[in-house]
């Protein structure tokens, strides 16, 4: 599993890939402009009219409900690292205006709590777990358009665990070690257009994991196991409008990838390099020609 990094370092790598209007708030430097959070665990950064809010170490529930009951209007960014509470009070949110959730470093028995009615968090559209450890594995937010999780020990999706998430357009779950991906685990029409599945241990995706998702355009499985590129579980992704990142997989460039060079669609891009057999390797799966993979 890789090195687990601070909270700042995800927003330097992540963040930028995928939330794009959390990262230029949250890069700005510190404005003398007062924080409205008064809380010792936490500071804020500014930039213009709007800023983003850091805390740390906070163990209380009590604390964290004291933070949002101080957050104004312009506030767009939480990031909370190092919370260790019974569950993560995403109700807490429904009236915020935050748009971004980023938490590291934690661990909570459940996301949502248990008692009551869960709120829909309306204006929260990014989330972001990082070393979080949580039993319940169940999204409700379908205000969520982008959700990563790195770094959690993720070794499987639940079936209909993200169904929820009807409005979800980018999904990234790396540096886990999950071994397979389902389809059902997303809603049935789904928005979905970024998948990142890269660094884990996946060897074998199932049949159709990516039909039906007609506004996919970028699949990342980069540093797996994958060692073969089956029709019934790639063939949905050989069109013009997608990009496939499959470099760290150890492939094998023989009749079994015939299918992917007499295809009348091919990708827009794809890239990886074969390792078997020993006369293909190194070259470019996206250069090979019928005749070398008929030899």
């Amino acid at each position: 599993m890789a090195p687990v990094r601070n909270l700042s370092m995800s927003y330097s790598t992540f963040v930028i890939a995928l939330l794009w209007p959390a990262a230029s708030l949250a890069a700005s430097i510190a404005s003398s402009e007062s924080c409205p959070v008064t809380n010792n665990h936490c500071t804020c950064l500014f930039k213009g009219p709007f800023y983003s809010i850091r805390c740390n170490s906070m163990s209380k529930m009590t604390d964290f409900k004291a933070v949002l009951s101080n957050v104004g209007e312009n506030a767009a960014v939480l990031e909370l690292d190092s919370m260790h509470l019974e569950f993560l009070p995403l109700n807490d949110l429904s009236n915020s205006s935050l748009h971004t959730l980023i938490v590291g470093n934690s661990s909570f028995q459940r996301i949502h709590n248990s008692s009551g009615l869960h709120q829909p968090v309306v204006n929260l559209h990014h989330l972001s777990l990082e070393n979080v450890t949580f039993s319940e594995k169940q999204l409700c937010e379908q205000s969520l358009v982008s959700l990563t999780v790195t770094e959690s020990n993720i070794t499987r999706i639940e079936r209909n665990s993200l169904k929820l998430l009807t409005n979800l357009t980018a999904l990234r779950i790396s540096y886990n070690n999950l071994r397979t991906f389902r389809r059902d685990a997303l809603p049935q029409t789904s928005k979905l257009e970024q998948l990142r599945l890269d660094s884990n241990r996946i060897h074998t995706l199932p049949a159709g994991v990516f039909s039906d998702l007609p506004h996919l355009k970028l699949v990342s499985l980069s540093n797996n196991t994958i060692s073969t590129l089956p029709q019934d579980v790639f063939g949905p992704l050989w069109k013009p409008d997608v990009y496939i990142d499959l470099r760290g997989n150890p492939l094998k460039c023989d009749r079994r990838l015939l299918w992917t060079v007499t295809s009348e669609t091919k990708p827009k891009r794809i890239i990886g390099k074969c390792v078997h057999p020993k006369q293909h390797f190194g070259k470019n799966i996206a250069d090979l020609t019928e005749e070398e993979l008929n030899c």
